[in-house]
């Protein structure tokens, strides 16, 4: 997330101003590479806010990479200099609590 994207989805990231902002853009960003990409099956996610600072974000996908899901979001906070806690729950789930002050 730290290197490869910032050369691939320079524009993406820019966009962002912080971690929140890019992860809750990811459902949108898969859809416009579904679209644009030939043969390309990213995942999808949806998103469920537990509260202002926790989002529930399952994953479909026919390929179980979860754990990589979570890995990327872990270093979308670290891209954003945020404190973020990623955990997953299941097979499909993943809590995220944005803990830097300011999201």
């Amino acid at each position: 997330m730290c290197d490869f994207a910032p050369k691939v989805y320079p524009g993406y990231l820019s966009q962002a101003k912080s971690a929140k902002d890019l992860i809750v853009f990811l459902p949108k960003l898969h859809e416009y590479v579904t679209e644009n990409v030939p043969d390309a099956h990213p995942p999808k996610f949806e998103l469920r806010w537990e509260d202002d600072k926790t989002l529930i974000m399952t994953y479909i996908s026919q390929r179980p990479l979860i754990d990589f899901a979570v890995g990327l979001l872990r270093g979308i906070g670290k891209y954003y200099g945020e404190a973020l806690e990623v955990t997953k729950h299941g097979d499909r789930d993943m809590k995220v609590q944005f803990l830097t002050a300011d999201n």
